[in-house]
């Protein structure tokens, strides 16, 4: 599986519950933790086209991970261009914190240190800051 798509299926399992009706959020999980396990790229393409015809905005929220080279959700890449509490000036994006299940198919980012870290959802596992 292409490396950009894999980390994207894995930031997308942090951000179901707010792409997804709560109702369904735990089968659409299951079938993106299945698409993680996939190797065959062509059969994975049409899994995800099939997601995204059941997902309305999903197709838009993937590309845009894809499209930012260090895979934020979209909440992390708006909070880093307009973010309320940057100082004026030039200044670079403020990376937000990225834990990951430690058997790599969950990734979330903290966006405040406010947040508390979650546990894998497929593993209940610990998610580990990731550099």
């Amino acid at each position: 599986m292409d490396e950009d798509v894999s980390q994207t299926l894995r930031v997308l399992r942090g951000h179901l519950n707010e792409l997804v009706p709560a109702a369904d959020t735990a089968e659409v999980d299951r079938q993106v933790a299945g698409l993680l396990r996939e190797s065959d790229d062509e059969r994975l393409f049409g899994q995800l086209t099939t997601l995204y015809g059941a997902v309305p905005g999903l197709e838009a929220w993937v590309s845009s991970v894809l499209a930012d080279p260090l895979h934020r959700p979209p909440a992390a890449q708006d909070r880093a261009v307009r973010g309320v509490d940057r100082p004026p000036g030039d200044g670079e994006p403020v990376d937000a914190d990225r834990f990951g299940c430690p058997e790599r198919d969950y990734i979330w980012y903290r966006l405040s240190v406010a947040m508390p870290v979650p546990r894998c959802p497929t593993h209940d596992r610990v998610l580990i800051r990731e550099d």
